[in-house]
């Protein structure tokens, strides 16, 4: 998931699976290896937790 290069990208998984930090490592690899431009990405999480974690 985080090496793919698929356009659009959704994760199901349960609490506590790491979703979060898969998402982070992700967007790492979208920003420093794949060069692609911040205002093009949205990031969409559903919990006041997961979008503090996200932010920081």
């Amino acid at each position: 998931m985080i090496l793919g290069r698929q356009v659009t990208t959704r994760i199901f998984a349960d609490t506590g699976s790491g979703k979060s930090n898969t998402l982070v490592l992700r967007i790492v690899l979208m920003l420093c290896h794949m060069r692609i431009d911040p205002a093009r990405l949205t990031l969409i999480s559903f919990t006041n937790a997961s979008c503090a974690l996200l932010c920081e």
